[in-house]
């Protein structure tokens, strides 16, 4: 399983830029000798929510329906952990099911992910979404194959729009409530 990569933080993007501009070579001791007037460029941004909580997914193997939950490290095989997320998803698991199973198939992938956020509760101290109950937010979905035990990402999310997934990759928020909701409407 690939491990989902860190997110990028905008004040060290703005720091790499300022030094390199502002980087004027080595001085006679090997210092660096920065020049603090050199002229910055404008640095235009696409940002996203930052939701304070730990890195989690849930996989799907279409061709033998398993499914399983993730951390940032791997695949937990566990029944319980991650600060719960292990037993939500296992909870949930009709959910999941209904959703994975009316994915289209993209002909030679046999894997899906969807990553996000398991968040609230007392998942991190200190911010305030701990005060509301432990709640997925999906960001990305990759369907991928594997080769002779080599993980091999093929597509994510932008690719996954052009095989008709765009109305299966908004999910929403995930909470115990939320989940309830949506067992009950189908």
């Amino acid at each position: 399983m690939k491990k989902y990569t860190d997110t990028v933080v905008y004040k060290n993007i703005i720091c790499e830029i300022t030094n390199k501009v502002r980087f004027n070579g080595f001085d006679e001791n090997d210092e660096p000798v920065y020049n603090k007037f050199a002229v910055l460029p404008k640095v235009y941004a696409f940002g996203t929510v930052k939701a304070h909580g730990t890195n989690a997914g849930v996989g799907y193997n279409f061709n033998t329906k398993e499914i399983w939950p993730l951390k940032r490290s791997g695949v937990m095989k566990e029944w319980t952990g991650h600060m719960g997320f292990n037993e939500w998803v296992y909870k949930n698991l009709e959910f999941w099911r209904s959703y994975f199973e009316q994915l289209p198939i993209v002909e030679g992938y046999e894997n899906v992910v969807v990553y996000g956020e398991w968040m609230g509760g007392n998942i991190q101290k200190k911010v305030a979404l701990n005060q509301i109950e432990k709640t997925f937010m999906a960001f990305n979905v990759y369907v991928f194959e594997i080769h002779n035990n080599i993980k091999d990402i093929r597509l994510n999310y932008d690719e996954l729009e052009d095989y008709g997934w765009h109305s299966y990759l908004n999910l929403p928020l995930l909470a115990g409530n939320t989940m309830n909701a949506l067992l009950l409407n189908k």
